[in-house]
């Protein structure tokens, strides 16, 4: 049998599942994004907060706010990796199936998200069983920079793909929230500067949530594109 093409149902069946299966991803990572930064940033500033009303030195303050953020690493990581593997990767391999030129790379990207996320978690759990302080704090944001790095390719190559599916089914609120969301993996560079992880945070609760509310909204109007195909076929 040939590979299905454009026009057939085959073809929007692939296409129309994958979309489903990426718009729930989506859905997840933004409801789960939302409570992750929320929570780390109250743990962050209660940390500090307290620490401070108990007089704690700075060397204390600094390993607690290291292992707190470590252990939310952990969590947000293993949530990522099931979203990742249950919807992006099976989404996209159902795009692939479809049409493996254009969205193949958005398959590749979910791998190497996937393997980013071992490694973080990896890394996280290595920063926990570290001592930090006010001389060696800068080795937290070096151990904890190889998974930024991977998760950052991993999502500009799905965003690619994500890209490509707005611009193939002329839905400019796909293409733009995946613009975006490059835009901000780009941003979460910075959580490898000393300092700057609740700057981070905050943008990425300003940039990242629209991102995904655009990602939501643009493949729903895909999922109701194809849905008229698939009608048509019947």
């Amino acid at each position: 049998m040939g590979r299905p093409g454009p026009g057939d149902a085959k073809y929007y069946s692939l296409i129309y599942d994958g979309v489903s299966l990426l718009f729930t991803g989506v859905i997840l990572e933004l409801i789960f994004g939302i409570l992750f930064t929320i929570v780390t940033i109250a743990v962050v500033f209660g940390i500090v907060y307290s620490g401070s009303s108990m007089m704690a030195d700075e060397d204390y303050l600094i390993n607690e706010v290291v292992h707190a953020t470590a252990i939310s690493g952990i969590v947000l990581g293993l949530i990522d990796f099931i979203i990742i593997y249950v919807y992006y990767y099976r989404g996209f391999t159902k795009l692939a199936m479809a049409d493996p030129s254009r969205y193949s790379i958005g398959r590749i990207g979910s791998i190497v998200n996937i393997v980013g996320q071992i490694i973080g978690i990896s890394l996280a759990a290595l920063l926990l069983s570290l001592t930090f302080n006010l001389s060696n704090v800068w080795m937290a944001y070096l151990i904890s920079s190889p998974g930024n790095i991977v998760g950052f390719v991993g999502s500009v190559l799905t965003m690619i793909a994500l890209y490509r599916l707005g611009d193939h089914f002329d839905v400019s609120y796909l293409s733009a929230g995946a613009t975006l969301l490059v835009f901000m993996a780009a941003i979460n560079l910075f959580n490898m500067i000393p300092g700057a992880s609740v700057v981070v945070g905050i943008l990425g609760l300003l940039i990242g949530i629209p991102a995904l509310i655009l990602l939501m909204i643009g493949l729903n109007e895909v999922k109701k594109a194809v849905g008229g195909k698939l009608g048509q076929q019947q």
